[in-house]
């Protein structure tokens, strides 16, 4: 499996990239589940954490606005300023 997480960190580490200092808590995870957070993370305005099994998830930030008001939208779905006059 091609990442770590860490939940004390809240850090992602690539199998294939030397790291001298990973720490102990890490768990591994696939490259569809990195791909799947980043999506969350990055699109919807969603925020990293661990679950309680130290392993990674992404949440809803609480009472925050995101960008289209709606963080579980697909990004197809937000507004594009760029097309309206």
């Amino acid at each position: 499996m091609p990442y770590l997480f860490s939940a004390s960190r809240l850090t992602f580490f690539h199998t294939e990239v030397p790291c001298a200092n990973i720490p102990e808590d890490v768990v591994e995870i696939t490259d569809e589940k990195h791909e799947s957070l980043m999506e969350d993370l990055l699109m919807r305005g969603k925020t990293l954490q661990a679950d309680d099994q130290g392993s990674p998830e992404a949440v809803t930030r609480g009472g925050e606005a995101t960008v289209g008001g709606d963080s579980d939208a697909a990004p197809e779905s937000m507004p594009n300023s760029a097309h309206e006059a």
